[in-house]
């Protein structure tokens, strides 16, 4: 590139200012809680734990495991769907459904409580980051390598 294409580059880069998304929010939801988020618009409900294999605190295991959950989407006006998400991998060289988008928003599962072998007594609980995606060319739009929320469906899917 030209040293004068690279400026231009630059100049466009300052004059358009940075392209902001919605704040991410953090959400703490219990097995069987709904919240909702964006005014009201996107209700989100935790409904199960498909499947828990993660590897107990205090125990050597083979491979670390993964939790899968169901969360049930609502966005005003749409027929509710269901996303089963899967605990984030300890190594980036693993891809796993750990995000959904759906009806504008982004939904990331970033854990799930209690962690196997925890001794203290806790309430089975998700936390999620929900973001509202404001850019049809964004994470969501064409192109994305981010998958979708799937149709509606009459149960869990295993």
């Amino acid at each position: 590139m030209k040293p004068i294409q690279i400026f231009l580059v630059m100049l466009a880069g300052v004059l358009l200012g940075p392209v902001h998304a919605a704040p991410a929010k953090a959400i703490q939801l219990k097995l069987g809680e709904q919240t909702a988020v964006g005014d009201g618009a996107l209700q989100i409900l935790f409904k199960s734990v498909i499947n828990d294999s993660r590897c107990p605190r205090g125990v050597e295991c083979v491979w670390a495991g993964q939790a899968k959950v169901l969360l049930q989407l609502e966005k005003k006006g749409e027929k509710a769907v269901e996303v089963q998400l899967t605990t984030p991998w300890l190594s980036e060289a693993r891809p796993n459904p750990s995000e959904a988008a759906y009806a504008g928003y982004l939904i990331q599962l970033k854990s799930l409580a209690p962690y196997p072998g925890e001794t203290n007594k806790v309430d089975t609980a998700v936390t999620i980051v929900v973001s509202e995606q404001t850019d049809a060319s964004g994470p969501t739009g064409p192109g994305s390598s981010r998958g979708t929320a799937p149709a509606p469906s009459a149960g869990p899917q295993n």
